[in-house]
């Protein structure tokens, strides 16, 4: 794996919005892909990695938080 540092990058995404709506945007997706597949739909077609069940409820607990 290359270790070299992000100014020898090149950007991929890009993004300006606030960080809490785009946290919900990204949210609101996942929870799309989680109720159309459901956990074991996801693992069985991204096959390396479960959906990361606890990320988005840690996600949603806190825009929750810091959202009227």
């Amino acid at each position: 794996m290359d270790e070299a540092p992000d100014d020898h990058g090149k950007t991929v995404f890009a993004l300006s919005l606030p960080l809490v709506e785009a946290a919900r945007s990204f949210a609101d997706a996942a929870q799309v892909v989680l109720d159309k597949h459901g956990e074991a739909g996801y693992l069985k077609d991204w096959i390396e990695h479960p959906f990361p069940t606890e990320t988005l409820a840690t996600i949603e607990r806190e825009l929750d938080r810091l959202t009227p």
